[in-house]
């Protein structure tokens, strides 16, 4: 496999880091391609990892669709989905606590 080169034309943010990789947004041209608006994690070394490269027109689009009010789940859909979740496993915590009162489950 052919080396990728990659060239940082502008640094714009970091978002976090976990175990040395550090989550960036550049702008950077690979294989001396017009740079792109790149979001992925990076080793101190330089090393890319996983991540996308977007132009300026599917970044906007991205930025556009986060940003839309009709994309963010309201506070009732959250707590109607957490209340589901809530409703497959509350049974199954009646019966082991029931087994155990009994004496005929015990869980380690």
């Amino acid at each position: 496999m052919a080396d990728v080169k990659s060239n940082l034309t502008k640094h714009l943010c970091s978002f976090s880091e976990n175990k040395g990789w550090r989550k960036e947004v550049n702008l950077i041209s690979w294989n001396d391609a017009p740079a792109k608006i790149d979001i992925r994690n990076w080793k101190p070394d330089g090393t890319p990892g996983k991540g996308v490269s977007l132009t300026p027109e599917e970044a906007k689009k991205a930025a556009e669709a986060i940003l839309n009010e009709d994309y963010k789940p309201s506070l009732g859909q959250a707590q109607k989905q957490s209340g589901a979740m809530l409703s497959q496993i509350k049974p199954t915590l009646y019966i082991r606590k029931a087994r155990r009162s009994a004496g005929a489950l015990r869980l380690a």
